[in-house]
Parts: structure tokens; sequence; C-alpha cells
């Protein structure tokens, strides 16, 4: 049954659960079956993307990434988006896109068993919904199909390090005082992992 606050909006990729339902037995992570995702959003801070000025290449590397149309090129360690974009990989280069296109959101990644997810996750998701977290949480559920689970905790500027390590402090005094890394969104866009560029560091922070 669909809570009657929030109406548990979803999608095969998100379920979204609210400050009253994200508890309740039937949307934890091990339960849920109809999405890969459970969302929940900190509405104190609902600003998650910047106004940017170059719309044009922010539309380019999202729909380049949905299309499956960005290509690593590891020999020379450049991501090709189109005909005639290349990024090189490195940190200045990369952080000059995410500024240009607005695609500054990141997230500290946290990776729990199965027995133990889906209390860590009500601790997450309480946290995010009371503000004292970043923009928005979400959690891996059972349908995929993998026996450790991840969250993701987001802020909305990677670039913002205070804001980063404030978040992470908080994590650690909610009990998350293991090595944790944080990946910015803009190296998924453009598909950079350890193992498609050997030697990149593909998180930005560990803490």
């Amino acid at each position: 049954m669909a809570c009657k606050k929030c109406g548990n909006e979803r999608t095969p990729s998100y379920y979204y659960v609210c400050d009253e339902c994200f508890s309740q037995e039937e949307n934890l992570p091990t339960n849920v079956r109809s999405s890969v995702w459970i969302t929940v959003i900190n509405r104190k801070d609902r600003q998650r993307e910047k106004t940017v000025g170059n719309s044009k290449l922010r539309i380019l590397i999202l729909k380049s990434f949905n299309r499956r149309a960005i290509v690593p090129d590891p020999s020379r360690k450049v991501v090709v988006i189109g005909d005639d974009l290349e990024i090189p990989v490195k940190e200045n280069d990369i952080d000059n896109v995410a500024r240009e296109s607005g695609l500054v959101v990141g997230k500290w990644l946290i990776y729990t068993p199965h027995e133990k997810i889906n209390e860590v996750w009500k601790t997450v998701a309480s946290s995010t919904l009371k503000g004292e977290l970043g923009v928005d949480a979400k959690v891996s559920t059972v349908v995929q199909g993998t026996s450790e689970y991840v969250i993701c905790v987001y802020t909305k500027d990677y670039l913002d390090v205070d804001d980063v390590k404030r978040v992470r402090k908080r994590l650690a005094e909610l009990g998350f005082t293991q090595r944790l890394y944080y990946k910015p969104d803009i190296y998924t866009y453009l598909r950079i992992y350890h193992k498609t560029f050997p030697g990149i560091r593909a998180s930005r922070y560990a803490e």
C-alpha cells in the first residue's frame, strides 16, 4: 500500500520513501522488488544541482551517457564524446568540465552485507531526512541480486570540500568509522573506473 504522505512514487530504477514510511518492513532494501534503488530526499536542501552556463555541454554528457556513447580511450588517457569532444582523464580537466556543465554532485559509498543492510539503511535514511547529511541518499535493493548492498550518500558539490568532509564527519558519528570512498557523478558519466584507466584513482576522496 502506498504511503499516504508521499505516495511512494516508483519507476524500475527508483522507489521513493519519506520520513513516515522509510522504516516500514515492505520498504526496506531486502524487500523492495519493484525498483533497483530506494531513495530519500533531504527536503531542507533540495537544490541538488547547480544552474549552469553551458547547458549544451550538460545535455551532451547526459544524453551520451544514457546512449552509451561515451568511449574511454585508455591508451591516450582521454574520454571521447561524439565526434569532436575529448576530455583528458586528469583531475583539473575533469573538474573544469564538471563546473562548466554543473554536474558536480558526488557521493560517499557505504558497502554493507545482506544481514545488516536494513538497519544500516534506516540509520542513513533517518539522518538524511533530518537534514544532517547531504542532499539525498539511495540504497540498492534485492533486485540487483548481489551479496553486498551499497548506500550512496550524496552531496551537491564534490568541489565543496568543507561540505564533503562535514558529511563524512557525521557518518563517522553515526558509526561509519571504516574507510569510505567518495566518487563524483562526473566520473561515472565519463566512465572513469580503475579497471578502465589503470593507475587513475576512480574516487576523489577516501577517509
